[in-house]
């Protein structure tokens, strides 16, 4: 199951780590300002919970072929419902935001420096090297072994 312990909605301390890069303004407002006066249906907050969901199981499933009909279908959505939403809320559609976050992920362990980037590749779920590397370029503006080396000299 993709909620975290049968909460409905995310808990407040947990709102930066999970939530907070990802929302716009007026869904940060209702995240951060527990008990507020009700801005949104019980539907739009049902979305805002199934969404901080989706948000930790990503990174807990960084590595695999994500899909949006799978996620979907995890929390009870259509695909076409959950790919507006996503996409309402976020400004970009799910296969953005696990680029995204893959990338992001792949420069945290390069600066960590435990791993070869061929590894880091893998585990990430990219077979390919060269694609990896050239979607990790279009997202860092550098090759990987690129960010290798500047960030040994920070």
């Amino acid at each position: 199951d993709l909620y975290d312990q049968g909460h409905q909605r995310p808990c407040s301390d947990r709102v930066e780590n999970l939530i907070l890069p990802l929302y716009r303004p007026s869904f940060l407002f209702y995240l951060v300002c527990t008990p507020c006066t009700p801005m949104f249906s019980s539907s739009q907050k049902n979305d805002i919970s199934a969404f901080a969901a989706v948000i930790k199981y990503v990174d807990g499933h960084i590595g695999e072929n994500l899909r949006s009909e799978d996620v979907a279908e995890r929390i009870g959505m259509s695909r076409s419902y959950f790919s507006t939403r996503f996409k309402e809320m976020t400004g970009e559609t799910f296969h953005q935001y696990v680029i995204q976050r893959k990338m992001k992920t792949a420069a945290e362990w390069i600066e960590e420096g435990k791993k070869s980037i061929t590894r880091i590749a893998v585990e990430l779920g990219y077979d390919n090297f060269h694609y990896f590397a050239k979607v990790f370029a279009r997202e860092h503006g550098c090759t990987p072994s690129e960010y290798r080396k500047e960030s040994k000299n920070v």
